[in-house]
């Protein structure tokens, strides 16, 4: 894919890369205005919260977008900063080329981390409304929902309300669509898929950061998706 295969208006999300090359911080939003002639990319000045965010000559940057179904990153250095017909943006120079990283619709990622959860407070049922947390892994995330490991068979449809730290709190609300026997261990007899009922766009986007940062250090492995 080349950079001008990117469309104009495209959303891209925005991390900043540290002293050891890794992506880190909260991702930020912009929107790619166009597509220099040299390969310049023109992008809005990004966004979080509702704020501004500056950026500074030769800040190195993940640009990660989605194009043809398929979510990709490329690197790239800041050049400088314009106002233009009062908007403000930044020119981006790419230092890499585009390489895909996940298919959007679908894709899970296969990753093991903590994760608490509890059945949701339902006023038919106030039994629940005081639910203790449960300890659990999850097996698989992704921006849609997670997979999630379970001791005794939960119902199909059971709506859960759960919490991950990563970069902060990530809270998120469930149903259960999936469920599966779980024999690789022990300690968990099931493997349950949640879709994601409700997330607030700032915990989404530190599971997407989650989620490309470990990413990145497979493919540097020779992970391949597969």
């Amino acid at each position: 894919m080349e950079y001008r295969d990117i469309r104009i208006g495209t959303r891209l999300e925005l991390l900043r890369i540290n002293a050891e090359g890794e992506p880190e911080g909260p991702v930020m939003t912009s929107r790619l205005e166009t597509v220099r002639e040299d390969g310049t990319l023109v992008v809005l000045a990004p966004m979080r919260e509702m704020s501004y965010i500056a950026l500074h000559p030769d800040d190195p940057l993940d640009v990660l977008f989605e194009a043809h179904g398929e979510r990709c990153v490329l690197r790239a250095t800041v050049l400088d900063r314009v106002v233009e017909e009062n908007l403000r943006l930044f020119h981006l120079w790419p230092e890499s080329e585009i390489v895909v990283i996940q298919r959007r619709d679908f894709y899970r990622l296969p990753h093991v981390m903590a994760c608490e959860y509890r059945p949701m407070a339902d006023p038919e049922m106030p039994q629940l409304q005081k639910a203790p947390w449960r300890r659990t892994l999850t097996r698989n995330i992704g921006g849609g929902g997670i997979g999630l490991l379970f001791e005794d068979k939960p119902e199909m449809g059971m709506n859960i309300e759960g919490k991950l730290e990563a970069d902060g709190t990530i809270r998120f609300t469930g149903k259960v669509v999936r469920i599966t026997p779980c024999q690789e261990t022990a300690a968990y007899r099931y493997e349950a898929g949640i879709a994601f009922d409700a997330i607030a766009n700032r915990d989404r986007e530190r599971l997407i950061a989650l989620i490309y940062e470990v990413q990145r250090n497979l493919l540097r492995k020779g992970w391949t998706g597969a």
